[in-house]
């Protein structure tokens, strides 16, 4: 019985179905406070019941605010240290990472065109090209990263090149610096040749910094980055109107040309150049002929007098040599000496007044046919040409041209290799040729056989 009633105590005052420590008044127990997961309103319920609900941030919570962008100011004190330190190392890849960079923090900005604006301002001050050449470099490269627009260089040189000529004061060589910017990225193709003419239009009459100057200082550039052919092709591609960047109001296709031939440019349009050299010297061989005629015209209304006793010979030699240097003188002007003499006798058809006359002034003859080195036979020739035509227009009276022949021989006036090369000379087309052969035939032969024997006379000399 002891037994019984103690089991009974037992599961009265601590089992059969009573709640569970903890609760007051039943239901399901709770998680104990203080532990993780308090804020949750059921810890795991039966078979997996609803599951529990978490208080951290919900998807429609809002984002938390983008970092402020860089102000302007903070923009272009990054820009100055990044071109800074390019132009000390030379790094463009490292330049190009830092603009990309920069881009992401700074508002919406042409950052290639400060870039390049703020590169080309730092080296103007330079003494040396190294600085300049790393920044003729970098538009290609920027420009290849899509970093740089072709309408942010652009505007970039049309900036610098608005002020330039104040700029100049300052810096003497900016215009040979900008060029050189130009045409290396001209030659990047960055920006188009034609742009020369829009950029450079205000400076066409510029006596500081003249269009032309920085003009073909560009083009040189080129030409010095591509080669000849290219160049030549890029040229011809623009469309550059060249005449607009030259001086004056009127300048035509030779002006174009001389300023390409001056500047070293030939090889942009060697036709053009080529043409203008022809007409040039087309122009100028008119203009040689005209002021050579000229001169024998003085030439010959002067002797025409003076040789008829107007003048002594000593004034006539003084004359001659004001007007025409015997250095100066040519065939044409021995042949109009030559005539003049001749005509200067009373009487053209006779002998002896016209043998008189060279008798007289044959020093005046001598002077004009015997040139110093080489040429002195075809000059000599070309007096005797000269006595053929007076004889012919004079319809060759008897024995005067035998007789003019022997006195310039005889006067040491033309030698017997000129009358050699005279009789040899049948191209010639001065008139009467055939019958003044017939006329001085004899004479000829017997130069030719005193030649012959003085030879053997000569060789006899050699062998005694």
């Amino acid at each position: 019985g002891r037994r019984a009633a103690g089991a009974g105590d037992v599961r009265k005052e601590g089992g059969g179905r009573g709640p569970p420590a903890g609760r007051e008044g039943g239901g399901r127990g709770l998680r104990p406070a203080g532990r993780a997961g308090d804020d949750w309103a059921v810890a795991g319920g039966r078979g997996g019941g609803r599951g529990a609900r978490n208080d951290g941030p919900s998807s429609s919570a809002p984002m938390p605010p983008p970092p402020p962008k860089l102000t302007p100011e903070r923009v272009s004190s990054k820009l100055e240290e990044d071109v800074q330190e390019y132009l000390q190392c030379g790094d463009m890849n490292e330049l190009c990472l830092c603009l990309k960079e920069l881009a992401a923090k700074a508002p919406p900005m042409e950052l290639g065109k400060m870039l390049v604006m703020t590169a080309m301002q730092k080296t103007f001050d330079s003494r040396n090209d190294d600085p300049r050449n790393k920044v003729a470099k970098l538009f290609g490269k920027l420009h290849a990263e899509g970093l740089l627009s072709s309408a942010e260089l652009g505007a970039a040189f049309t900036d610098v090149l608005e002020f330039i000529e104040d700029e100049v004061v300052d810096i003497p060589h900016i215009g040979a610096y900008v060029a050189r910017f130009m045409g290396a990225a001209i030659a990047d193709e960055v920006v188009p040749l034609s742009m020369l003419n829009s950029a450079l239009s205000h400076l066409k009459e510029s006596e500081e910094v003249p269009a032309a100057a920085i003009g073909g200082e560009a083009l040189k550039s080129v030409l010095s980055i591509v080669g000849e052919d290219k160049a030549k092709g890029m040229y011809a591609a623009a469309g550059l109107r060249l005449a607009e960047l030259l001086p004056g109001s009127d300048v035509g296709a030779d002006v174009v040309a001389d300023f390409l031939e001056s500047k070293g440019l030939s090889a942009l349009d060697p036709a053009l150049v080529q043409r203008a050299r022809d007409e040039r010297a087309e122009s100028q061989l008119k203009a040689d002929i005209e002021r050579r005629e000229a001169l024998l015209g003085s030439i010959r209304d002067y002797l025409k007098e003076a040789l008829k006793g107007g003048s002594s010979v000593e004034e006539i030699k003084t004359w001659m040599n004001e007007v025409c240097p015997t250095e100066e003188a040519d065939s044409k002007v021995t042949r109009v000496v030559t005539r003049c003499l001749l005509e200067s006798a009373a009487d053209h058809d006779n002998v002896k007044e016209v043998c008189g006359q060279i008798n007289q002034h044959a020093q005046l003859l001598m002077r004009y046919t015997h040139p110093k080195g080489e040429g002195a036979f075809p000059r000599m020739a070309q007096v005797l040409f000269e006595v053929q035509h007076f004889c012919h227009d004079r319809q060759f009276p008897q024995n005067l041209i035998k007789s003019i022949f022997v006195k310039l021989y005889r006067l040491d006036v033309v030698v017997e290799e000129a009358f050699f090369l005279w009789r040899e000379e049948v191209e010639e087309p001065t008139p009467g040729k055939e019958r003044a052969l017939f006329q001085v035939n004899e004479f000829v032969v017997w130069l030719e056989q005193a030649e012959e024997e003085g030879e053997d006379d000569d060789d006899e000399d050699d062998g005694d």
